[in-house]
């Protein structure tokens, strides 16, 4: 690997000396009539630098890549470690309209339910030839939410409307909208999300494990338990990913108190190709 590398730092070099040997040439060639208002020493100066910059990131840059396709392609290594920071925000492009009323006797209202989401993320990343890969992400996440998204609105049909002595019958008539019982409101609700993803070595199919936990007026505690699969191209990349999830929601029974645990668990596939693959 030494060696390899020492190799490349001789070739990377040769090429930086013949770019910047070349690049000189043509700031010699510069006449005061190529730069007018302009002092020329201080523009070839100014030139050069940006240059010189550009040029040593561009080094730092295909070296950095050539040492990190010849470690993967060699599996020459014993322990590999990354870490990194993320922030992000999510918008919805549309509300959604809620149409709901408070209780059996008062009226139905249409409501706009427009969330939005703040996450900060850090991911810490540990891959072993002896044990394999290690994904542990922390989520730190504020969310506008409302009722209607905490599952805290009971959807409800004409007939069982009218059973309970409902007095505004006539929404039903005027919109097809799917009608709510309970009171909408508006509130913040930060939350924290552990997640580990484990793949053994040599290994595309793996382990997940996530646990949420919401705070303030909205606050269950949600479990995910996944087994992610990769699917890899013929050119050893990975070409899709698959994740059959078992989703556990509000465990500690604070929205839905009076629901058993089997209630509220359900089954689910997720499905991600990159965008590269979508391209071509």
């Amino acid at each position: 690997m030494r060696a390899q590398s020492a190799v490349l730092i001789g070739a990377i070099e040769t090429r930086a000396r013949t770019n910047a040997r070349l690049y000189k040439l043509q700031l010699d060639s510069l006449t005061p009539a190529d730069v007018p208002g302009q002092d020329l020493e201080s523009a070839k100066r100014t030139l050069w630098n940006k240059f010189y910059a550009d040029l040593e990131l561009s080094a730092t840059e295909e070296f950095n890549q050539a040492q990190a396709s010849t470690l993967i392609e060699s599996n020459n290594y014993i322990l590999m470690t990354s870490h990194w920071t993320s922030l992000s925000a999510n918008f919805p492009l549309m509300s959604e309209r809620i149409v709901a009323v408070d209780a059996y006797a008062g009226r139905f209202k249409s409501y706009a339910s427009l969330p939005f989401l703040f996450t900060l993320s850090h991911t810490r990343f540990r891959e072993s030839q002896r044990t394999g890969k290690l994904f542990l992400t922390i989520n730190a996440q504020l969310a506008f939410n409302n009722s209607f998204i905490g599952n805290q609105l009971l959807q409800i049909d004409r007939s069982e409307f009218t059973a309970h002595g409902g007095v505004d019958t006539l929404s039903f008539s005027k919109t097809s909208d799917p009608k709510f019982i309970g009171k909408f409101k508006t509130f913040l609700t930060p939350m924290v999300t552990l997640k580990g993803i484990f793949f053994p070595t040599e290994s595309h199919i793996g382990l997940s494990l996530s646990i949420t936990k919401s705070f303030l007026d909205y606050n269950p505690l949600n479990f995910v338990i996944g087994i992610p699969v990769v699917l890899i191209d013929k050119e050893g990349h990975p070409a899709a990913n698959f994740e059959f999830q078992v989703q556990c929601f509000d465990v500690n029974h604070t929205v839905f108190p009076n629901m058993n645990l089997t209630d509220k668990t359900s089954v689910s596939l997720t499905i991600g190709v990159p965008f590269s693959k979508i391209m071509h």
